[in-house]
């Protein structure tokens, strides 16, 4: 009523928008090893989020193959959306092709992909390598190995080769050394079928 004014300034600030940047580690093949990492900025603090499959954490982990979308809110109910899919990672292994041999020889196995974390090849007892990828096999008889592969990821595969073993009345495998102590090749001995005498006689550096 008297006409007096008050005039007032105020400034009213806004904080940075919501930025989120999201990370992913697919999974191996049926493992459900996949997670999402967020990393969140802007915006006001405390933030809350709501992921597509009910979770309510930052980062989610132990995820299978799938399409994931999150939704990020902060104090002032300002929000940013994203999406994420994790995907499956298969390790493709083979062990090469099925093969005959006669009693007596050996052949190399060769498993693929090459330069792998690790190889591991069953039954070990007619390898001479079997956690090496080209191990070399001496089987007496048929036998059917299989080889188990893991990549740098963790993921692993694996295939079976099997090697037929030719036995004849005239097959026949004479060794020219033995590793005694070694646990294989320990003992020397002719290997052939129908073999019935055998004579050795043992001489040392002189032929004596």
């Amino acid at each position: 009523n008297t006409g007096c004014l008050s005039v007032t300034s105020v400034i009213i600030t806004q904080p940075p928008p919501l930025v989120v940047s999201s990370s992913t580690v697919n999974t191996c093949s049926g493992l459900g090893e996949g997670s999402v990492n967020n990393t969140i900025s802007g915006g006001t603090l405390p933030y809350a989020y709501n992921w597509s499959d009910g979770a309510t954490l930052q980062d989610i982990t132990g995820l299978c193959a799938a399409a994931y979308s999150f939704t990020v809110t902060d104090a002032n109910s300002c929000t940013k959306t994203g999406n994420a899919a994790i995907t499956t990672m298969t390790l493709t292994v083979t062990a090469g092709a099925d093969t005959t041999i006669n009693y007596g020889e050996t052949i190399t196995l060769s498993a693929t992909p090459a330069g792998a974390a690790s190889y591991n090849w069953t039954p070990a007892a007619t390898l001479t390598n079997s956690p090496s990828q080209n191990p070399v096999a001496s089987p007496l008889e048929t036998t059917e190995y299989m080889v188990v592969v893991t990549d740098t990821n963790g993921c692993s595969g694996r295939d079976t080769v099997k090697i037929t073993v030719i036995k004849t009345e005239k097959a026949l495998f004479i060794p020219n050394a033995f590793a005694p102590g070694t646990g294989k090749n320990n003992i020397f001995y002719i290997r052939g079928a129908n073999i019935n005498h055998v004579s050795f006689y043992i001489y040392n550096r002189w032929g004596e």
